[in-house]
């Protein structure tokens, strides 16, 4: 496992730490704004948004 592998990992984990913050800072906005029921609805809506997304491009690399 060389240096590359290592900045990978950090890369990813910092990464992915940015995603989280972000994500929950909006949670908690939405929360405080809408309730604890929009704040669920938003979240699902974000979630099968990025699902919808992830199924199309899996759909058009699979007709290609």
């Amino acid at each position: 496992m060389g240096g590359r592998f290592w900045l990978t990992v950090i890369g990813s984990v910092i990464g992915l730490c940015i995603a989280g913050f972000l994500f929950f800072t909006l949670f908690a906005k939405a929360w405080q704004a809408w309730g604890a029921l929009g704040a669920l609805i938003g979240a699902m809506l974000l979630v099968y948004g990025i699902a919808y997304l992830v199924d199309r491009r899996a759909t058009r690399d699979q007709e290609s």
